[in-house]
């Protein structure tokens, strides 16, 4: 089976990533978004974003365009993000966050 990025909709599950190339507009938009964690107020670093079917989890850099079906993070939260278990976690961001850096 194939992987399908979790940006493309999976039976009416997740949202389709916008066509058009990234702006300004975009980046501040992101930028004003927080982490989705109760009682946290930190700027959204991250999207993380759930396919029920497969029990797979992704979390991916911050999406431009917030969606109800996707938690926006913090960098924080997203690097201490656990799956369900019997779920697989898939961690795409291209840097793993300011903990994995550090690691050993």
């Amino acid at each position: 089976m194939s992987h399908i990025p979790p940006y493309i909709a999976r039976g009416g599950v997740g949202i389709a990533r916008s066509a058009r190339g990234t702006d300004e507009r975009d980046t501040i938009r992101a930028m004003k978004r927080s982490c989705a964690r109760p009682t946290c107020a930190i700027a959204a670093a991250a999207t993380m974003s759930y396919d029920y079917e497969a029990r797979i989890v992704w979390i991916e850099a911050l999406h431009f365009e917030g969606h109800p079906m996707n938690h926006d993070l913090c960098a924080q939260h997203a690097d201490r993000s656990t799956p369900p278990q019997g779920w697989e976690l898939r961690d795409e961001r291209s840097s793993r966050g300011i903990y994995a850096r550090h690691a050993s």
